[in-house]
Parts: C-alpha cells; sequence; structure tokens
C-alpha cells in the first residue's frame, strides 16, 4: 500500500531540526542563543551569559520591549496622520511596526537596530524621527510640513475650525516671540550702531515696520527712487522704505537711522533742541514727501512693474535712537520737537518694540470675556 507523505513545507518540524531549516551565517547562530535554557538544553542557566541575570533561565519579551512604551508613541504618532491618504496611513504604520518589532528583538539576537524608511511626507518622516530616537524633523522636513499645513488649511476651516483657530493663534504668539528677541538683540548688540543691518531686518520683518503707522499699510517698495537725478546720478532722492495705505493706497515714507543715534543736542537755555542726526533726518524725509508729490508719478508710470498711488497726502515717519535713557527735562524737549513737524513722525526703536510686546501679552494672556460683559 503506497503511503502518502506530506509536502515538505507542510510537515511538521521538530525543534531538533531546526539547524536544518536555518541557512548558515549570523542568523543560524543567532538562533542558536534562543536555545532555551533548563532541563534537557545542557547548559546551565546561571552561567549561559544571556540569561545570567533572568530567574528561572528564560528572558521574557516583556523585559526585551516596553509594550506601554510602543504603545504610546504609534498612538501619538498615529494622531499626526489625519489628513493623509488612506495608503499613506497604512504604509506608515506598517513601516513603523516593522521597524519597532525588529529593535524590541535586535538586543536579543545580537542584530543592529534598524530605522524605518517611510518616505518623503512631512509627518512620516516625523514618525520616523521618533521611532528612531531623534530629533523631530530637520529645517527641510519642517519647510514641508509648513506646505503641506498651508496646502490642507481650507478643508481644516471647515472641517475643524476650532483646531485651526488655536493653531493660527499658537503660530502667532511664537512669530511674535522671535520677532521680539531679534529686536531686543539687536539694540544691545553689535548692530546697534548698524544701519546696513536694520534696514534688512524691516525688509524681513515688514510687520515691525508697519507699527509706524495707525493706518493699515503695507510695504510697497524698499529703496525707492522718489527722485531721479541727473546723469551722474546726482540729486537723486530715495526713501529707505515706502508703504500704502491698503485701502486708500495713500503713500507714507519712511526714514531709517539706528538704536544709537543721538535724538538730542547739547543743552541752550535749559532746554535741548534735536541732534543734528535727527534734524536731518526729518529734513531729508521731508525732501522726500515733496518729491513723491510732484516727480514720483512721473517715474511710477515709466515704470511698469509699480502700481499707482495716491499722492495727495504723504506721509513719513523717522526711526531713530532710544527714548529710555532720556531724563524727564530732555523727554519733554523731545516731545514737543516731534510734536510739532506735522507730516512727520519721529519714533525711537524701544518705542517700536513695545508695540508687539504689547500685542504679544495680549494673546498670550487674553482678558477673560465674561469679566467684559
Amino acid at each position: 500500500m503506497r503511503s502518502h507523505r506530506r509536502p515538505t513545507h507542510l510537515r511538521r518540524h521538530h525543534p531538533r531540526d531546526r539547524h536544518r531549516l536555518l541557512p548558515s551565517g549570523p542568523s543560524h547562530k543567532a538562533a542558536d542563543n534562543l536555545t532555551p535554557v533548563g532541563r534537557g538544553s545542557g547548559v546551565d542557566a546561571n552561567q549561559h551569559p544571556r540569561h545570567r541575570h533572568v530567574p528561572g533561565g528564560v528572558r521574557t519579551r516583556q523585559q526585551a520591549v516596553s509594550d506601554e512604551t510602543s504603545a504610546a508613541t504609534i498612538s501619538r504618532l498615529a494622531q499626526r496622520l489625519t489628513g493623509m491618504g488612506r495608503s499613506q496611513s497604512m504604509r506608515a504604520t506598517m513601516a513603523g511596526n516593522s521597524a519597532e518589532s525588529h529593535n524590541a528583538l535586535a538586543d536579543l539576537v545580537g542584530a543592529e537596530p534598524q530605522n524605518p524608511l517611510v518616505g518623503r511626507h512631512p509627518i512620516i518622516r516625523a514618525m520616523e524621527g521618533d521611532l528612531a530616537g531623534k530629533p523631530a524633523m530637520q529645517p527641510e522636513e519642517r519647510n514641508l510640513l509648513l506646505r503641506e499645513a498651508a496646502t490642507q488649511s481650507r478643508a481644516a476651516a471647515t472641517e475643524a475650525p476650532a483646531e485651526l483657530g488655536k493653531l493660527r493663534h499658537d503660530i502667532q504668539l511664537v512669530t511674535l516671540e522671535v520677532l521680539i528677541e531679534q529686536f531686543a538683540a539687536g539694540l544691545k548688540g553689535g548692530h546697534r550702531s548698524d544701519e546696513g543691518y536694520w534696514q534688512e531686518f524691516f525688509v524681513l520683518n515688514t510687520f515691525a515696520l508697519q507699527q509706524l503707522f495707525a493706518a493699515p499699510v503695507a510695504l510697497y517698495r524698499p529703496q525707492l527712487h522718489v527722485r531721479s537725478g541727473d546723469a551722474l546720478g546726482r540729486g537723486a532722492r530715495i526713501a529707505d522704505f515706502m508703504l500704502i495705505n491698503s485701502i486708500t493706497r495713500s503713500a507714507h515714507l519712511v526714514e531709517i537711522k539706528t538704536p544709537a543715534a543721538r535724538l538730542l543736542g547739547s543743552p541752550y537755555r535749559n532746554i535741548y533742541p534735536p541732534n543734528v542726526e535727527l534734524s536731518g533726518a526729518v529734513a531729508q524725509i521731508q525732501a522726500q514727501i515733496e518729491s513723491t508729490r510732484v516727480e514720483l508719478p512721473t517715474l511710477i508710470a515709466r515704470t511698469p512693474e509699480l502700481a499707482p498711488i495716491e499722492n495727495c497726502v504723504v506721509r513719513g515717519a523717522v526711526l531713530a535712537g532710544t527714548a529710555e535713557p532720556l531724563n524727564a527735562e530732555q523727554a519733554q524737549s523731545f516731545m514737543r520737537y516731534r510734536d510739532g513737524l506735522g507730516t512727520v513722525n519721529v519714533i525711537t526703536f524701544d518705542e517700536v518694540l513695545a508695540r508687539p510686546q504689547g500685542l504679544h501679552r495680549l494673546l498670550a494672556d487674553p482678558p477673560d470675556s465674561s469679566a467684559l460683559s
């Protein structure tokens, strides 16, 4: 009678045959290290290097893996997957779980830990960093995340308006904090007398520049020629910044000095006249205002990339010095001088800094609405 043997791949193998099933090499050797100790093993449980510290001679999985930590990590990162496509989410989770499983047993078998390779999506890369114990994101990955957030912002405004509002609030706070820190550092550091530094600072941080005016203004152009010179460039007038009212399109000119600029000169009969640097900046901005009214419209007409402005009313501002060092008599002289300038407003660097600081306090600790009712 012919016997029917089961196919090789379906047979049940005895543990002693495991060497026939495993390929030779490091993995085969690692499998030997997993041999249970105790009766019949031929190995003293107290002498085996991998089990010397384990009561009873068996290293348990609970000692190899912290299930609670792994579960918390996966749960926390899974929350970031909201809004991603299902295939991306599944791929990220499977890759993360695979790496976690490998690393859980790596020290048992002498293998190297493994980092999940799960693609370029910023949220998935954040998962990779958390699983690998590395910083959550690199700068380029943060940029990818910001672009992803901008892409999803319209949908988020409909689906999760409260969460989007909280995110916007947090971003505003962080942005203000960075602006305030950089501004304050510039007032005290080596850039205190560097006019070029402050020119660039306000180009990059136009929000601080907007604090010079009560009207809603936007940057029109830095280093704008409001009057052309002769063939050699002589006689040209260049405004450091021009801003325009976003509603009326009226022009606002800004002349930038430095925090180190002196505001007042030597006392004259118990009063303090303006320092020549300040009075010179005021005269300069007054001349630029006149050129903006008379000559700039012709220059704009010859410059297609510039939008037209309303030039019937042009205002100006000079940003210079700091008011904090002034004593009471000096402060009164300074305030009288700038109050009589009409269309030019003189404002100090520390006064500009105080405005975003006040806004930050308001956003960080808003007033109780119940107390206002």
